[in-house]
């Protein structure tokens, strides 16, 4: 299931995904692949992948992102 949700978000988040499939330890990366079990031996050590956005980091990316919002406010 992992690997499935992993190939996936492939078009939307590639580097996470690729990195999620790398835990796994699996070489398949197309759609083809989809519901297939075919992972081999042990999964790799985890890792973090998505850091926590603290509050200080939300409120800084509002900031950022408020002023190309309001180009686009009517």
């Amino acid at each position: 299931m992992c690997k499935d949700l992993a190939l996936l978000l492939q078009p939307f988040i590639p580097n996470s995904s690729d990195k999620i499939l790398k835990l796994l330890n699996c070489d398949e990366r197309n759609f083809e692949d989809l519901n297939k079990f075919n992972l081999k031996g042990e999964i790799n050590k985890p890792y973090i992948i998505f850091n926590k956005l603290e509050d200080k980091d939300i409120e800084q990316l509002k900031n950022v992102t408020s002023k190309f919002n309001k180009f686009f406010e009517d």
